[in-house]
């Protein structure tokens, strides 16, 4: 088994442009990367890769972010950071537009499939290429979405963040994290599993992404 994640988080700015930390959307997303094969591997699913393919690859193209890409850069005002546009980062292997179509399809089919209901699968057609890619036979789809809203921001005013399709919509003021995992038989198509879940409200840290992914990976049979 593969697993194969798109994953970003995003800091609602004072004004009207909000901030991607690469540095720290990185670590947690290794960090939960880890945490889904440790957990996949212990319940009997062995797991030969895992990838971090994509951060924002999802989001609109049409909006500029200010992005923090070195250590350094984290301790810089906001309105001295460059601005940069989705997607952030794409890893090598998807870099070709023959297969960074397939996974953009992949990714935007799944996010759309309705909950799954008992004696009905549901099919992703371009995920066979996915699994020839990277050579699985079995896929697991990691897809996370998070937008932190200052509690000054937060209050009777719409948060501008790039309408991520990652299951979070337009954002009315209020921090969320989206998170959807997807199993798949990369012969086929055919989702084996899938669950989601999706929190409104608090702060969206590295921890309660954490026990999210742990809330999530603890239903998986």
């Amino acid at each position: 088994m593969a697993i194969v994640m798109d994953y970003v988080t995003i800091e609602a700015l004072m004004g009207d442009t909000s901030k991607i930390d690469l540095i720290e959307d990185r670590r947690v997303g290794g960090a939960l990367l880890t945490l889904c094969a440790d957990s996949l591997s212990r319940k009997g699913y062995p797991v030969t890769k895992t990838i971090f393919a994509s951060i924002g690859l999802m989001m609109q193209r049409d909006k500029p972010f200010r992005v923090v890409r070195t250590p350094e850069a984290r301790n810089a005002d906001a309105d001295r950071l460059p601005l940069g546009s989705p997607p952030f980062y794409v890893d090598e292997l998807f870099l070709p537009d023959s297969i960074l179509g397939p996974l953009m399809n992949t990714y935007n089919s799944l996010i759309n499939i309705p909950e799954r209901k008992e004696g009905v699968v549901n099919t992703i057609p371009q995920a066979v290429a996915i699994g020839r890619q990277v050579e699985c036979s079995t896929l697991m789809f990691v897809l996370v979405g998070g937008v932190n809203v200052p509690v000054g921001k937060g209050i009777g005013t719409s948060t501008p963040n790039g309408s991520l399709t990652t299951g979070i919509q337009t954002l009315q003021g209020v921090s969320q994290l989206s998170m959807m995992f997807y199993i798949l038989d990369a012969k086929s198509g055919d989702i084996i599993w899938d669950d989601r879940k999706h929190v409104t409200g608090g702060v969206v840290y590295p921890d309660k992404i954490l026990r999210t992914a742990a809330d999530l990976l603890g239903a998986l049979p």
